[in-house]
């Protein structure tokens, strides 16, 4: 078609295209088929971003949730002498924890091994009335750290001394009071020589307490078995 024909068609008029072949509706299928299937993934993708979206949502939600729970009380089991079967008998200082007398002559006898004996060691003598301090309250505490005071306190011979303790038994005199015997043994950290073997008594008033799931103690005393007020003395009878 010359410049001259194409300038005098009229304004708006269709301009004749060619006959579609078959090669031409090949060729519109497959283009069509692509931008159909680039449509449908970008609907897929935009689905799926907005499932994962609303999972995180809902797991961020979940984990707040659980994470603003109060932690659940340590729970309490022990094993059964005639049977050696392990029986759950209850939560970490709550009513429904079962505490009888072995329970209190247990904590009693380790307590007078935890601040009676002596080891050559500094952080072992920390650690042991680290453990003490769980079992008791602020009155028994007070009067421990006056003992650890004194100007014959056994605490301040360390590296010269070594004292050792065996606890004889520790039995109840009333439903809130127990009594402690042990001898205590002293030894010259130069020689190894004994510098003082004697008896001694010690009595408790004690209870027990609820302990919170976020107290650290509880993981050392989950009964809450606590010594009120403790006193002791050395016995009059000698065995040097």
């Amino acid at each position: 078609m010359s410049t001259k024909e194409l300038l005098g068609q009229a304004i708006g008029r269709k301009i004749a295209s060619a006959p579609e072949t078959p090669h031409h509706k090949r060729a519109r299928k497959s283009w069509n088929s692509v931008l159909g299937d680039a449509a449908v993934r970008e609907k897929n993708w935009r689905m799926i971003a907005g499932v994962l979206g609303g999972a995180l949502v809902l797991s961020s939600g979940a984990s707040w949730h659980y994470a603003h729970l109060p932690s659940p009380p340590p729970l309490i089991a022990e094993r059964c002498d005639a049977t050696g079967v392990t029986q759950v008998i209850g939560y970490a200082g709550t009513a429904n924890a079962k505490v009888n007398v072995q329970d209190y002559r247990t904590a009693l006898s380790r307590w007078i091994q935890n601040v009676r004996s002596l080891s050559s060691d500094p952080v072992v003598v920390k650690d042991k009335w680290a453990e003490a301090y769980a079992f008791m309250g602020p009155q028994a505490q007070a009067k421990l750290n006056q003992e650890a005071n004194a100007d014959d306190s056994p605490q301040k011979k360390i590296g010269q001394v070594t004292i050792a303790v065996q606890v004889g038994n520790v039995v109840p005199i009333s439903p809130d009071s127990y009594e402690g015997r042990w001898v205590q043994t002293t030894y010259n950290m130069q020689n190894g020589a004994i510098v003082d073997r004697s008896d001694w008594t010690a009595t408790f008033t004690v209870m027990q307490r609820e302990m919170k799931s976020d107290d650290p103690q509880a993981l050392i005393n989950p009964n809450g078995l606590t010594i009120v007020d403790f006193s002791w003395h050395k016995d009059l009878s000698n065995r040097n």
